[in-house]
């Protein structure tokens, strides 16, 4: 003979799922917070790495540091409040707000696509959506503080990080540079260290 659930096991079943959903929700929402965290501070280590390998320095060109390797962050165009960033140099030197060129642009290691969006935030089929940090994360406020207030940081071929690059060669960051990314579930701060360079999360709460 076959038993059927009780309306009082049914009721323990669905306290029981409840009580494991509020537990996994937050948890799912922790989890991405520090996939966000975790891919934007490996590209910031990237964009100084390539820097250390692709020495910029011409002596016939006495504005060759405008085109040290950057990670710049940037908003979307359609007024959505998303962000995204691009790495790259800024080649034909014009300018930090100036829209780079796709081929001023790095390639992606792990998708082998450009790291690069025209700022429409749509992925093209070229182009790593991983730079779409609004749309795949959630992203829609970034703060930069302490030694940084451009929406960017450069580094040099020593690694040493700039926050501009377009007037004064010698504009190292004085502070660390705090860069807090915000979503509507938590944010969490990338430091990067003056003087080295050195990029980490510092903190993350959601």
């Amino acid at each position: 003979m076959k038993k059927a659930f009780t309306i009082y096991e049914t009721i323990i079943v669905i306290v029981v799922i409840g009580i494991l959903s509020a537990i996994a929700i937050p948890r799912l929402d922790t989890d991405k917070l520090q996939e966000a965290a975790d891919q934007i501070l490996s590209h910031i280590r990237y964009t100084q790495h390539l820097a250390m390998m692709d020495d910029r320095f011409d002596p016939n060109d006495q504005d060759f540091f405008k085109e040290r390797w950057r990670i710049a962050f940037r908003d979307c165009a359609d007024a959505t409040n998303e962000k995204y960033y691009v790495i790259y140099r800024d080649l034909n030197h014009g300018g930090a707000s100036a829209a780079p060129g796709k081929d001023e642009s790095a390639i992606n290691p792990s998708d082998g696509k450009y790291l690069y969006n025209d700022g429409t935030c749509q992925p093209q089929e070229d182009e790593s959506k991983e730079v779409l940090i609004g749309l795949k994360y959630g992203i829609n406020s970034i703060n930069f503080n302490g030694g940084c207030v451009n929406q960017y940081i450069a580094f040099d071929e020593l690694g040493r990080p700039y926050n501009d690059t377009y007037n004064n060669i010698y504009n190292f960051l004085t502070n660390d540079c705090n860069i807090t990314f915000n979503t509507p579930y938590g944010s969490f701060t990338i430091t990067i260290a003056k003087e080295t360079g050195y990029a980490y999360i510092s903190s993350i709460s959601g």
